[in-house]
């Protein structure tokens, strides 16, 4: 974790490191199958965004896998790290994951088993929380191995959405639990910082 350090000018600043957690256990590919690690071209799947969970002393946590929230009193600096996960977008659901998953008839393999990836990846560039609301907003790009069809490209038009623990949002495989912004408008990266319910005649 990093400390802003104001300068005198822009150039100046700079960030600061104060800490460090170790998330390495909570790499899935990894656990599973050693051999790929550390990262290749094949898996980008490390740490990916940290944000603050509003009113909390917790940060949400994403990985390249999952989505985890980090209780900042109950971990200790420069120690393994203690991640919960974040249930509603903790395995993402997608059309890739799903062709994934089949098994071959030849091999009786997975294509998954054969890549060595986890399914149900939600390659999460960003996620936040409304203030004063439990709506969780997210960018989930997930990739699973080099090729286009095995990866969703990572700047999107499409957020998923969370209010209730039970909610299960998926990349692609039906329309719920998504805002669909215009197909113009594409984005890496998205905060949610206010939200304005429309007012009712």
């Amino acid at each position: 974790m990093f400390a802003y350090r104001a300068g005198a000018t822009p150039a100046a600043s700079a960030l600061v490191l104060q800490t460090t957690f170790d998330i390495s256990r909570y790499y899935e590919r990894c656990q599973r199958y050693p051999a790929v690690c550390p990262e290749d071209g094949n898996w980008k799947d490390g740490g990916h965004d940290l944000y603050p969970v509003p009113g909390t002393r917790k940060l949400f946590v994403t990985t390249g896998e999952r989505v985890f929230t980090f209780d900042l009193d109950a971990n200790r600096a420069g120690g393994a790290a203690v991640l919960e996960p974040y249930a509603p977008m903790f395995a993402i659901d997608s059309t890739v994951s799903r062709a994934l998953e089949k098994k071959s008839s030849k091999t009786g393999r997975s294509r998954a088993g054969e890549l060595r990836v986890v399914l149900k990846k939600g390659g999460v560039k960003s996620i936040s929380q409304v203030p004063g609301s439990r709506i969780v907003l997210a960018q989930a790009a997930p990739w699973f191995a080099s090729g286009s069809e095995l990866s969703y490209h990572y700047d999107r038009n499409t957020l998923l959405v969370a209010t209730r623990a039970s909610d299960r949002p998926d990349v692609d495989l039906s329309d719920a639990l998504k805002i669909q912004l215009p197909k113009s408008t594409w984005f890496y990266k998205a905060r949610v910082l206010d939200w304005q319910t429309p007012a009712t005649e």
